[in-house]
């Protein structure tokens, strides 16, 4: 049991920082003028998802 929580964890954790990932590429410029967004912090995300807790680098910090 403890090794498919594990597991599953771990799996969450990628998936997460996927989306983030995505997300931050897709909207690293302003879709007006086309100009790059400034990063204003980098730190640490906590997401409570149904499966547990999972922390990942700020979306800014990984783009």
């Amino acid at each position: 049991m403890a090794e498919g929580r594990g597991l599953l964890h771990e799996a969450q954790h990628v998936l997460v920082n996927a989306q983030a990932h995505v997300f931050v590429v897709a909207s690293k410029a302003c879709p007006k003028r086309g100009a790059a967004l400034s990063i204003k912090a980098k730190h640490t995300i906590r997401y409570r998802t149904v499966f547990g807790k999972v922390s990942i680098d700020s979306p800014l910090a990984i783009a």
